[in-house]
């Protein structure tokens, strides 16, 4: 299952998202070097397990005995399929960056970057993965990882919402004042400068 998941691209993605967010600043910084980390160590582990060697059909045991043939490594296809990989991971740091910036963010902005993954998770396997898988003869171990990660980003993506439009109810809520009522105002008529100046008035005259 370890490499279904090595295959697709949000994996990857968490992987930036969740660099950047470990740094308070250079949040592209942080997504470029875990991605170019990452992809440096993919392509190590593939040079390892013999991914880029071949047998090397020079040497005239190729044919009688393969096992003891003289191999060599595909050097400048592993350089470039490397290199290919480091520029994605240049272009996508920057928006990564940004996601992992507004995660905690309360408003729209904060909601759609904690739904990028998930969404994108289910996306990519109900869109993309499984309708490919199914095309051929399917395996089931594949058809089985790619379901688990549509629904679990789908059910995922469903949980957030429902947070966020209930703290976004209890907020609105709290921040809701009822009118305040309007003072009534003694006014005196035109003749009289003030109330209290009419009144003492009345009583000089009086007196």
């Amino acid at each position: 299952m370890l490499s279904k998941l090595i295959g697709v691209g949000w994996p990857w993605a968490a992987v930036g998202v969740a660099a950047a967010a470990m740094v308070s600043r250079a949040r592209a910084v942080g997504a470029l070097l875990a991605l170019g980390g990452a992809v440096l160590g993919y392509y190590a582990s593939d040079l390892a397990l013999g991914v880029y060697t071949f047998i090397d059909f020079s040497d005239p045991r190729a044919n009688s005995d393969p096992m003891s043939a003289r191999t060599s490594v595909a050097w400048s296809d592993a350089i470039r399929d490397a290199a290919r990989w480091l520029f994605v991971a240049v272009v996508v740091s920057v928006p990564l960056g940004q996601v992992a910036g507004a995660l905690n963010r309360t408003d729209g902005w904060g909601l759609l970057a904690r739904l990028f993954l998930p969404i994108g998770a289910a996306m990519e396997s109900f869109g993309i993965r499984l309708p490919s898988e199914l095309a051929v003869q399917p395996s089931p171990v594949s058809v089985a990882t790619h379901t688990i990660i549509g629904i679990a980003g789908v059910v995922a993506t469903a949980v957030l919402m429902t947070r966020h439009l209930a703290a976004s109810t209890t907020w609105a809520g709290r921040h809701t004042r009822p009118p305040r009522a309007r003072r009534k105002r003694t006014i005196c008529s035109d003749v009289q400068v003030s109330c209290e100046g009419a009144n003492g008035g009345g009583e000089r005259s009086g007196d």
